[in-house]
């Protein structure tokens, strides 16, 4: 099931045994040998420099929108058309799927502004509730009047551990307002995603998943 899932260009996230996070990219993959760019630093977005032999996690995001992992460890450098790493590249049955990223929802509260596509309200900014590739819940603010099955244009800040923010524009439709007395609420389900802003999302869920296994609030 796991076969072919990795490609080449694909970003690759490793976690050190001192928890030390870094991020790649797949330059090639050859019979059971997986050759990476110089993984840099998350936090700092400086190379970093890993011994022969050092173990690590792998995580990545494939083209079937399932995140996966797999243990590895570095196999040496080599030296190309650009400096390169080499990691033992697992066989299909140590790759384990972590879950379908599509309907996995992270509690997270980032920018969101929304337009209506048929300029049936002012456009407003707000926080989202949660967030999945799927769709988001949002916080309404008291002077906003929307309706069910509206649709809208979302335009997404995703702000990454690492200090980068990247951002996704989507089409979606509000599936339900929530009034209450307190705090109203909305729940988009997103219509139409480009390749490219699919991948923004899932990996920006999937980094706050880390995020949280790394904290202990999420539970492996």
């Amino acid at each position: 099931m796991c076969d072919h899932v990795l490609n080449i260009g694909d970003r690759l996230f490793l976690e050190a045994e001192d928890g030390v996070k870094l991020k790649c990219r797949v330059v090639d993959l050859l019979d059971q040998v997986l050759y990476t760019d110089y993984p840099f630093n998350e936090k700092t977005g400086k190379p970093s420099f890993l011994l022969n032999g050092t173990h690590l996690d792998a995580f990545f995001v494939g083209n079937d929108q399932n995140a996966y992992h797999f243990p590895t460890e570095v196999l040496g450098r080599f030296k190309d058309k650009i400096p390169m790493l080499a990691f033992k590249m697992p066989a299909a049955h140590e790759m384990t799927r972590i879950q379908r990223r599509e309907y996995v929802r992270i509690e997270t509260a980032i920018d969101i502004a929304l337009h209506s596509v048929n300029g049936m309200f002012q456009p407003f900014v707000t926080t989202t509730i949660d967030l999945s590739a799927g769709g988001a819940a949002i916080s309404l603010p008291p002077h906003i009047s929307i309706n069910q099955n509206e649709e809208v244009h979302a335009w997404l800040s995703l702000p990454f551990q690492k200090g980068t923010t990247e951002y996704a524009k989507i089409k979606a439709k509000m599936i339900r307002i929530i009034k209450s007395g307190k705090k109203d609420m909305a729940t988009l389900q997103f219509l139409d995603l480009s390749e490219a802003d699919r991948k923004k999302v899932l990996q920006f869920c999937f980094d706050q998943q880390l995020l949280l296994k790394k904290k202990g609030v999420l539970a492996e």
